[in-house]
């Protein structure tokens, strides 16, 4: 399940804008010095088709200020597989590359 902490010695209000009822997406706005910044908090399902659907539906929140805190369990690329991990096709790799591309997010990893 999705939470977020939030330290209301830097924050001036914290607002929840969405959150299911499976607790695998969490989306607050925060304002900190009159400024208002999305934050999505997503811990996708271990399931390709169910990850797609959830990548779909991420789009309509997403603004110019917003900062995604995920689990995707999607495997990036090749580099990013470990010993437990297996590099295979996944249909919500593209969606979420897809995603990313649409709305310049960047990775930090």
């Amino acid at each position: 399940q999705c939470s977020t902490l939030i330290n209301t010695n830097t924050i001036e209000k914290s607002i929840l804008i969405y959150k299911d009822n499976k607790g695998r997406i969490l989306i607050i706005d925060i304002i900190v010095n009159n400024s208002t910044f999305r934050i999505i908090h997503i811990y996708a399902n271990s399931c390709e088709k169910e990850r797609k659907e959830l990548f779909n539906k991420l789009g309509r929140w997403i603004n110019t200020r917003t900062i995604i805190i995920e689990d995707f369990n999607t495997v990036f690329s090749k580099s990013d597989v470990s010993i437990n991990n297996v590099y295979k096709n996944d249909i919500s790799r593209t969606t979420l590359y897809d995603l990313m591309n649409k709305y310049k997010l960047l990775d930090v990893w």
